[in-house]
């Protein structure tokens, strides 16, 4: 469309200024349009430019690329109103790259522009009714944008593109300008796992994070792995953490991440080696550096930083500016200097979100640290050693219909299972088996008897004793019997020297290993052999075969003794009681419920903590 002489101006000095209206031309235009006006034998208006002119105002090497001779010049304002090409002046030292964005993408999406560190202010609309949106050409948005000024060029004359649609997939692209134009590609779909609704997500509430280097022993092997980050998605789900994410880099967003504006946040870039480090000094997470080849970043973590205790560490940031610098390059920051070694590594970014992907479970992009018991054995994190790890299965086990003051006891429970011998009639109170229960059972529990339970005050051998009313049927022989009683003799204390196990010491150590079937805080039971009764303390750590955080401290030497780990040893302050721990294979338990008022007739019940943990309905029978 050719230019208006209404709507431009051509100055003495060579300023070309749009006057009127908002139409955009292509930047052949421009050119056919100044020759125009040479052609002209006198000036008009307010363009100062005829054939008198001693100077040829323009020219083109190609349609798509145009010069303007000195003193001939446009402005920003002015480059707002082309696209198609490339225009160069004042000898070189100023060009506007022209800038074509193709593909597709799953709604109307305002397009973003990061140029140098910094979002561009918008002025080429959206992708429906933008300018120069071609839609029969897959064209979403066409502009030329200042490259170089004064002689040099802007961070190298890169740009990013990016889609950041709260409902859509983000994606971005980066390119970098010349004379003509140069193509971007942005594809987005609909994102069936994000909340389209920016109110309800911001209902939702902050998701904690704790920034920097974070060690979390994600799959359970008693050893931390390390990421720059450690969500903590609350009461919600993995699936509204990807969506907060999501809500937290949308298009828009000035709050911060690591000291960057959530609209520009990324994640890992690049992970730089480094020595020569300040002696007694480090850099921090969020600190902006600058490299010897005038790249900036912000780091997102530094092993340094954790420790202080030497010359040498890892940074792992995010390129604002400029590219990765090289072997030997300097690093500035404001904390401290140091010397880059070796050749940094980059990282595979995430487009579509900085967490990672979700498609009904996670996986985390490069660093990306979530709280392990937020996570299910289907999600997966990638450490800085660029490992992938899933936790373990962790499950709830859980028992409703409390109320307040019951008194809960959930333990594993171990089984003998056996046949009934003989015959037997309803009512008998001796029951003869086929193998006898074992010596380390207690001699008073439950016995399970062709599908009924019964309570057994004795045993020895073969022969059990059965509470009254006795057997609830006759028996021909051959009928199925389990006992199951607590498994009160799981561990044996060791007895080896340390700090552990003694009088006073708050660390409690096994023969073997704990494993990851119990709570991570709770209650211990140690059994004292001289007084024939179980002591109780609580823990607030396992490590290995050990229990940390004992209270109270020992009260004596338990060496040698058994004992056992309740899953829970509480009381009810609510209508439930829940505790989380792992699933390795499918285990048998048992509650005991009481109130301490005695106002209630105790109840047992059993249970299974299964793939999908346990939940049990408590029955409180009034004790008249």
């Amino acid at each position: 469309m050719a230019l208006l002489d209404a709507d431009w101006s051509v100055a003495v000095n060579g300023d070309i200024r749009t006057e009127a209206n908002a139409t955009t031309h292509e930047v052949l235009e421009l050119h056919r349009w100044l020759m125009g006006l040479l052609d002209n034998s006198t000036s008009s208006g307010d363009d100062y430019l005829n054939v008198t002119n001693g100077i040829i105002p323009s020219s083109r090497s190609t349609d798509n690329i145009i010069t303007l001779n000195s003193p001939y010049n446009i402005d920003d304002t002015a480059a707002e109103r082309f696209y198609n090409g490339s225009i160069s002046q004042k000898g070189g030292d100023d060009l506007y790259s022209g800038l074509q964005v193709v593909g597709s993408v799953a709604s109307t999406t305002t397009l973003m522009l990061v140029q140098n560190g910094s979002v561009v202010t918008n002025h080429w609309g959206d992708t429906d009714t933008g300018k120069n949106v071609d839609a029969a050409n897959s064209i979403l948005s066409q502009i030329i944008i200042k490259t170089r000024s004064g002689g040099t060029d802007i961070d190298g004359r890169r740009l990013r593109v990016q889609a950041r649609e709260l409902g859509n997939t983000y994606a971005e692209f980066s390119v970098t300008l010349g004379q003509g134009f140069g193509v971007a590609a942005i594809f987005t779909n609909s994102d069936d796992f994000n909340q389209t609704s920016s109110g309800t997500i911001a209902g939702w509430g902050a998701f904690s994070n704790t920034e920097g280097y974070q060690g979390i022993d994600v799959n359970a092997d008693a050893t931390d792995e390390y990421y720059y980050s450690q969500w903590d998605r609350g009461a919600y789900s993995v699936n509204q953490l990807y969506e907060g994410a999501k809500y937290a880099s949308r298009r828009g967003e000035t709050a911060t991440m690591y000291g960057i504006p959530g609209e520009m946040f990324r994640g890992i870039t690049h992970s730089i080696a480094y020595d020569t480090q300040d002696a007694s000094e480090y850099f921090t997470e969020g600190e902006l550096v600058t490299f010897g080849n005038g790249a900036t970043a912000r780091i997102l973590a530094d092993t340094e930083a954790e420790v202080d205790a030497g010359t040498t560490g890892t940074m792992h940031v995010q390129l604002i500016t400029g590219t990765a610098p090289s072997d030997s390059d300097s690093i500035a920051g404001a904390s401290c200097n140091a010397v880059v070694s070796g050749s940094p590594t980059a990282r595979t970014l995430n487009g579509n979100c900085f967490l990672g992907n979700y498609t009904g479970s996670l996986t985390g992009a490069y660093g990306v640290g979530v709280q392990p018991t937020d996570l299910s054995q289907n999600d997966t994190l990638r450490s800085f050693a660029d490992t992938a790890l899933s936790p373990p299965n962790y499950v709830d086990l859980e028992v409703t219909g409390l109320q307040s003051g019951d008194v809960l006891f959930s333990a594993k429970t171990k089984t003998h299972t056996t046949t009934a011998d003989g015959v037997h009639s309803s009512g008998d109170t001796t029951l003869t088996l086929a193998s006898g229960i074992p010596v380390d059972y207690d001699t008073i529990g439950r016995i399970i008897v062709d599908g009924t339970e019964h309570v057994f005050t004795a045993y020895s051998g073969t022969s059990v004793t059965i509470a009254a009313p006795g057997l609830s049927g006759a028996l021909s022989g051959g009928e199925a019997v389990t006992v199951t009683q607590f498994y009160s003799d799981e561990f044996t204390l060791d007895t080896a020297a340390g700090v552990y196990n003694d009088s006073g010491d708050t660390v409690i150590q096994f023969t073997s290993a704990i494993g990851l079937g119990f709570p991570s805080t709770g209650k211990v039971r140690v059994w004292n052999t001289a007084n024939t009764w179980f002591e109780e303390y609580s823990y607030t750590g396992i490590s290995g075969s050990q229990l940390t955080g004992i209270s109270p401290s020992l009260s004596r030497d338990i060496s040698a003794e058994t004992g056992f780990i309740p899953y829970i040893n509480e009381v009810s302050a609510g209508s439930s009681i829940s505790k989380t721990v792992v699933h390795t294979s499918d285990v048998p338990g048992r509650h005991r419920l009481y109130n301490a008022a005695g106002n209630i007739v105790p109840f047992e019940v059993g249970f299974t903590i299964g793939s999908a943990g346990s939940s049990s309905p408590a029955i409180r029978g009034a004790d008249a």
